[in-house]
Order: structure tokens, then sequence, then C-alpha cells
């Protein structure tokens, strides 16, 4: 059983000064056990910590760690996802304590993206990019430090693709500790750029209209870093930053702006209790 610590900001800059959009921070509990398709993955006792700024940005960023339970297959990938109706149940009781009156609701962009979630189809691809990013994709990786290179072309709305450059390899030999046990662990990095040439499509994509304004996206990039078990993949720590640089026309010169976005999640293994 592990404990787990999430932590999600996003914050944008000018260069001069940076400006906090968003917080959250919450404490949750991992349970894993086998199951006849491979492996159960079971999250619970959600709790919310402290939170200030637009919490639809950090739910959008912490929605696959309210899904109560998730089927890993024995290559890695998600089998499937239950009890997805408790999701907004959960969200909401999570919200309560954050809110400033008794009574007062989710914020409507809440209940929106949890509407759209709950289908179930876009809280599974949610969840299933997730869960790569955190293990699936390290499960074949070589425990060396050469880097490996490729494009990858991901799917916007609509069916426009988004291209960019991916670079991954292990950065650093470790050791983890679980239960006062000494782990032989390996932190892995993956940083996907986008593409100069698909700039334009994100900035559609994200911002329509906005180039008339003056406003332009001229670089974006993610980052996910994962320290885990060499021998079981059990994960430590992720990290996920997601990077979008852009220029802005502002009293007649040009400002380069950056908006950041990052997750940290840890996770502290103890006896089952």
């Amino acid at each position: 059983m592990a404990l787990v610590e999430t932590e999600y900001v996003r914050e944008t800059s000018d260069g001069t000064t940076t400006q906090q959009l968003a917080m959250l921070r919450m404490t949750h509990r991992m349970r894993v056990s086998p199951h006849p398709d491979g492996l159960l993955v079971e999250f619970d006792n959600q709790k919310a910590i402290a939170a200030a700024g637009d919490m639809a940005d950090a739910l959008g960023a912490l929605l696959p760690w309210w899904v109560p339970r998730i089927i890993v297959g024995r290559d890695g990938r998600v089998v499937r996802i239950e009890q997805t109706e408790r999701v907004q149940e959960l969200v909401g009781r999570v919200f309560e304590p954050l809110a400033t009156t008794p009574t007062e609701p989710l914020p409507a962009a809440v209940k929106d993206l949890l509407a759209i979630m709950a289908s179930g189809a876009g809280l599974r691809s949610l969840l299933q990019d997730d869960w790569d990013h955190l293990v699936g994709k390290w499960i074949a990786a070589p425990l060396d430090s050469d880097a490996v290179e490729s494009t990858a072309v991901s799917m916007l709305f609509n069916s426009i693709p988004l291209r960019s450059t991916v670079r991954r390899q292990m950065i650093d030999r470790t050791s983890c500790v679980r239960e006062d046990a000494m782990i032989e662990c390996a932190t892995f990095e993956s940083r996907s750029v986008v593409d100069r040439d698909s700039l334009p499509v994100l900035q559609n994509y994200l911002s329509p209209g906005a180039s008339n304004a003056g406003v332009r996206i001229v670089g974006s990039e993610r980052v996910d870093r994962v320290t885990l078990e060499t021998g079981t993949m059990l994960p430590h720590e992720a990290i996920l930053t997601r990077t979008v640089q852009g220029t802005t026309e502002l009293s007649g010169r040009t400002v380069t702006t950056e908006n950041v976005q990052r997750r940290t999640v840890r996770f502290t293994y103890v006896s089952a209790q």
C-alpha cells in the first residue's frame, strides 16, 4: 500500500514577475493486488490539503487519481476502469471542505469537465495516457543512459495531427525506500517538443483567434520524469511539466511569456493497515 501526495501548480511569467493561477495539494491511498487480468490498482481516501485559483485546471490534471479501480494488463496497459460513476461524488467530497460557504456548489467549469468525463470513454483515454507516462512506456526501457529519439503524432479534436519530437532515456540509477528496505530504482525522462510547423495548429486549438490579438505560441514542451523500482516498476516519484512559451504585444513592445503546469506525485510505501 502507498500513501500518495500530489501537488498541481499552474503559473505564468512575463520574464519579470510570476503569477500563480492555480494550485491544489491532495493526498490519497493506492493499493495494488493481483487480478485475473493482471493487476488491480485501487485509489481511495482522497483528501484535499490546500487549493487556490482555477480548480478546473487542477481537476483536469488530477482526475485520473479519483478513479476508484483500474485493471492493468500484464503488458502494462489499462484493460478497463471501474466505478467511474463514483468520480463526481468523490470530487465533490474533496472540494466541499475548500468551499468558502457551506452550501457553495462545484464551480461550473468543474461540473462541465466531470460531465464530459462521466461518459467513461473520455476518462479512460485520459487515464490510459496518464498511466502510460507513469509506468506503461517504461516497462521495456533499457537500463542505460543512451537516449532514444522518435517522432510522435497526437490527434487533437477534429482529427488534426500535432507532431512532436520525443527524446527518452534513463537519467539516473538510485535507491528508493519501501517499508524501510532499500530498493534499486531508476529515473527515466521523456521530453516531447512540439515541432515548429505544428505550433500554429496548437495555437488554434488552445487559443482560437489569439493570433489576431498579437499573441503567438513560439514553443511547447512536455517533460515526464519518473522514478521506478527496476524489479517491480512500482513508482516512487513522478513529475510532469508542461511549458508553453509565447510572445505578445504590450505597449508597443514584444513581451515573452511562459505558462507552466507542473504536477508532482510522491509515493510512500507502508505495510497494509
